[in-house]
C-alpha cells in the first residue's frame, strides 16, 4: 500500500487565475447551474445567486511550525505540515489546496508597506474567488475589487464590508449598477461616458450619490506580454487621460454623482516598477489639474498586476520596494493626505495554493511521453 501511495504523482500547479478571469457567471458551481431566465424576467437579486462554499477538509498548521509553506520532506510535499500525497490519498479526487499562511504574508506585506500612510488594499477578486480564500481576506479587513454583481454578491456573502468594495469591469449593466447603489458599496470605477451618465441616471432616480472614479488610460507600456496589457492607448480599457479632465469637471455636477477619486490599471504579471511610476506620474498631473479648478481628488488607486516569480530568472519587485517611490511621489505633488489605493491579485493568491490530480496512464507519443490524468493531457 505505502509503495503505492508512494508511486502516485502528483501534479502540482500554481493557481495564478485559476478562478478565470472575474465573469458574470464565474460564481456557479458546476453541479448547481445558474436558473434561466428570460431577458423580460423581473431584475435579478445578485445575492441569491452566491452559492453556498462546498465542504472543504480543514488543514491545520501547529503554532510551533515555523516551516515554509510548501515544502518537500524525503519527495514528498507538504503545505503548512501537511502531506499532500496522503491527502491525496484520502480524497481520490483532483482538489485545490491553498496556503492560509501564505495568502495571510502576501497580503500582510502590502499592509506593512503603507502602514504609515492612508490606503486601501483592494483584492482584485478575478485572482481566485474561491470562498474560503475570500473569507481569508474579509478576516484580514481587505478590500475587494469586482467586475460583476455576482463577484459583489460573492464579496458580501464573504464577509467584506459594502464600504470597502470597488466595482470595476467595462459592461456595468443598469440591474447591477443598482444593486451595487443598493448595496452601498465604495466606489464605481467608471470606464466610459456612457456608463457615467448611467450610473448617475440610476442613482438620481434611487435619490442616493454614487461614489466614483475614473479609470483613465495612461498610454503606458507595462512590459508585459500583449494579452494582458490594459494601459495602452489602443487597449479598450478606461478613458484617454488627455481627455478625462472635462469629464471630471461634468461629472462633479452631476446630481448623483460624487467624484472620489482616479483609477488606472495597467495590466498583469508586471515585474518592473517604471511603468507604475510613469502611469502614477500622470494621475498625478490629472490630480493636480483638477485640484487648480477647485476639484480635488481624495484617492488615487494606482491598480494592480504586480507579478509573481514563475521561473528562476523573474524578479520582480516586493510590495514595499514599489510603493516607497509612489508614496514619495504624492508626497511631492502635495498628495500626501489622499489615499493611496491599490488593487493585487496574482501576488496575493498566485503563489499560495496548487492543484492535486492523480496520472493514470503515461501514453507515449513519438516526441515524448504525456501524463494523462483527471484534469488533462500534459507533458
Amino acid at each position: 500500500m505505502l509503495r503505492t501511495a508512494m508511486l502516485m504523482s502528483i501534479i502540482a500547479t500554481l493557481c495564478a487565475g485559476l478562478s478565470g478571469c472575474g465573469l458574470k457567471g464565474d460564481l456557479y458551481m458546476p453541479d448547481r447551474p445558474p436558473n434561466r431566465r428570460r431577458a423580460s424576467s423581473p431584475a435579478v437579486d445578485f445575492r441569491t445567486l452566491a452559492y453556498e462554499p462546498p465542504l472543504h477538509f480543514s488543514l491545520k498548521m501547529s503554532e510551533n511550525n515555523h516551516r515554509p509553506c510548501f515544502h518537500r520532506e524525503d519527495g514528498v510535499l507538504f503545505c503548512e505540515g501537511v502531506s499532500l500525497l496522503e491527502l491525496s490519498c484520502r480524497l481520490e479526487q483532483t482538489t485545490y489546496v491553498y496556503s492560509r499562511a501564505r495568502i495571510e504574508r502576501n497580503y500582510l506585506a502590502y499592509e506593512e508597506a503603507l502602514a504609515d500612510v492612508p490606503h486601501a488594499i483592494c483584492y482584485a477578486m478575478k485572482a481566485n474567488s474561491t470562498a474560503g480564500v475570500l473569507q481569508v481576506l474579509a478576516r484580514l479587513g481587505a478590500g475587494v475589487d469586482t467586475v460583476s454583481g455576482g463577484e459583489i454578491a460573492r464579496a458580501l456573502r464573504a464577509g467584506f464590508r459594502p464600504e470597502k468594495i470597488v466595482y470595476s469591469g467595462v459592461g456595468k449593466t443598469a440591474r447591477e449598477i443598482t444593486f451595487a447603489l443598493k448595496a452601498g458599496i465604495g466606489c464605481f470605477n467608471v470606464e466610459s461616458e456612457p456608463e457615467l451618465e448611467r450610473i448617475n441616471r440610476i442613482a438620481t432616480e434611487l435619490g442616493v450619490r454614487a461614489p466614483i472614479s475614473i479609470r483613465c488610460n495612461p498610454d503606458v507600456d507595462p512590459k508585459t506580454h500583449p494579452y494582458i496589457s490594459t494601459g495602452l492607448k489602443n487597449n479598450k480599457f478606461g478613458i484617454a487621460i488627455a481627455d478625462v479632465e472635462d469629464i471630471y469637471l461634468r461629472a462633479a455636477n452631476m446630481p448623483g454623482i460624487e467624484v472620489k477619486g482616479i483609477d488606472a490599471h495597467i495590466g498583469s504579471q508586471i515585474t518592473e516598477i517604471q511603468p507604475y511610476l510613469d502611469s502614477v506620474h500622470r494621475l498625478l498631473d490629472t490630480m493636480s489639474a483638477l485640484r487648480d479648478k477647485g476639484l480635488v481628488l481624495h484617492h488615487l488607486d494606482m491598480g494592480g498586476g504586480l507579478g509573481i516569480q514563475y521561473r528562476p530568472e523573474d524578479q520582480p519587485p516586493t510590495p514595499q520596494t514599489l510603493l516607497r517611490p509612489v508614496r514619495r511621489m504624492m508626497e511631492e505633488r502635495g498628495f500626501g493626505d489622499a489615499v493611496l489605493m491599490v488593487e493585487p491579485g496574482r501576488s496575493i493568491v498566485g503563489d499560495a495554493g496548487l492543484m492535486l490530480t492523480q496520472v493514470e496512464y503515461i501514453k507515449p507519443v513519438s516526441y515524448t511521453h504525456l501524463r494523462a490524468h483527471e484534469t488533462a493531457a500534459n507533458l
